[in-house]
């Protein structure tokens, strides 16, 4: 018996490296023009929440094509302005690193706390985005409202984020099968355990 559920485990186990393996080489497609990245990973996060709701036979390329045109524009909504912030935070990092005096030290570390904050809410405005209609600030605000109050979950999930990174930092093969896709899947089943509690809001039809 024990035997046979070992079987089945890795059985298990093998068809969800594949899906996610899969899933990643296609966003990876699909993000080879830098302007399509935002649809493309909305589209990841639509496919995945279609697994979570019980449709693990979908055709992945299928599926997230579908989804990448249906959001293409809207996806922006909710991506762009987060994808402008990184970068002025991304800039801010890079002139303020080795500066020793005092009011650059200080404003330093403010940075620093500021992406930390901006890091926790991208992991869960997107999954957030994908499974209720709600304004783009609203979404932005429950984001930052989960991350914060819900701490222990937020810790893991960056926890699980930066070891997944630093597998794929180790060992850069990975990253073309077991990165983002990882990531996305992590963010999207630790934010909607989060969401569970604050469950007011309209959720997206499934299709």
């Amino acid at each position: 018996m024990e035997k046979k559920k070992f079987s089945e485990a890795i059985i298990v186990g093998t068809e969800w490296a594949a899906r996610l393996a899969t899933l990643n080489l296609v966003f990876i497609l699909f993000s080879i023009p830098l302007i399509t990245l935002i649809p493309s990973l909305v589209a990841l996060f639509e496919v995945i929440r279609s697994w979570e709701k019980g449709n693990k036979k979908i055709p992945i390329f299928k599926t997230f094509f579908y989804e990448f045109r249906k959001s293409f524009w809207h996806s922006y909504k909710v991506g762009l302005p987060l994808l402008l912030i990184s970068v002025v935070l991304i800039v801010d990092i890079y002139y303020t690193a080795g500066q020793t005096s005092d009011g650059l030290l200080i404003l330093r570390y403010a940075i620093y706390t500021l992406t930390l904050l901006f890091s926790i809410m991208v992991l869960y405005s997107f999954p957030i985005f994908v499974q209720y209609k709600l304004p783009i600030y609203k979404v932005y605000f429950l984001a930052l409202t989960i991350g914060l109050t819900q701490p222990f979950v937020t810790l893991s999930m960056l926890l699980t984020v930066a070891v997944v990174i630093a597998v794929n930092v180790f060992w850069p093969a990975l990253s073309f099968f077991f990165s983002i896709s990882v990531i996305a899947m992590i963010a999207f089943k630790m934010a909607s355990h989060s969401l569970q509690k604050y469950d007011t809001t309209e959720p997206v039809p499934s299709e």
